[in-house]
């Protein structure tokens, strides 16, 4: 059957208005949640003093996994749930996954420690995150950077840097005390310098999926530690 063609219901008025479609976008999440501040900084400073100075290196420290410690269990789990509705909510099909833990742990940067820009690729990493401590003043900044090499490859000159465009090639976060923030594991991250006398802290964490074992549930599952 041949669709019928209308002519009179067709324009061929010209438009100076140019549609607008926005594809493949890069999402960064974030809420604050002061509620697990006092626990995780407690374990955080537990790990942190068992560290020798002399494997603290260029002033930067990180802990072993903190997913050991029962203390962020209530912690683990609200992430876990999180991270799937992130996931959920970004099209894929999680009614038969779970969320897990790839590792949990905690950095803290001493004056004019920072962290070069950088993906989490193993282990099969879905999201990543990151838990604010202690943020002082001139303490680093969260800096997303732009995941597409040609765009990168071809940038120029932004007429100005301080609006988010097509244009942008990162933004900044400015990180306070008990804010909690998701994003894709293939979105590079970087931290600018701790201009602070005052360490700057924070949980860092990496989430994979796996399949559920009762492939026909599709009740919200708790996150996995491994």
């Amino acid at each position: 059957m041949q669709t019928e063609i209308i002519e009179d219901t067709l324009t061929t008025e010209p438009s100076d208005q140019l549609e607008v479609y926005n594809y493949f976008v890069s999402s960064v999440y974030t809420i604050n949640k002061p509620e697990f501040l006092d626990i995780l900084k407690e374990v955080s400073h537990d790990k942190i003093s068992k560290i020798p100075e002399d494997q603290q290196g260029y002033g930067l420290c990180h802990t072993d996994n903190l997913l050991d410690d029962e203390r962020t269990t209530q912690f683990a789990e609200y992430i876990g749930s999180t991270a799937w509705n992130i996931l959920k909510g970004q099209g894929f099909f999680m009614d038969n996954k779970h969320v897990f833990f790839e590792s949990m742990w905690c950095q803290e940067y001493k004056k004019n420690a920072y962290m070069p820009q950088h993906v989490h690729p193993n282990n099969g990493a879905q999201l990543i995150g990151f838990y604010f401590l202690e943020t002082p003043k001139k303490c680093p900044r969260v800096i997303i950077h732009d995941p597409r090499p040609g765009k990168v490859q071809i940038g120029f000159d932004e007429t100005n840097p301080n609006d988010v465009t097509n244009a942008t090639s990162m933004v900044n976060f400015e990180p306070t005390p008990g804010m909690l923030f998701f994003t894709n594991s293939w979105l590079p991250h970087s931290f600018t310098q701790n201009l602070s006398s005052k360490a700057f802290k924070f949980i860092h964490f990496n989430l994979g999926i796996r399949y559920a074992v009762e492939n026909n549930s599709c009740e919200l599952p708790d996150a996995e530690v491994i």
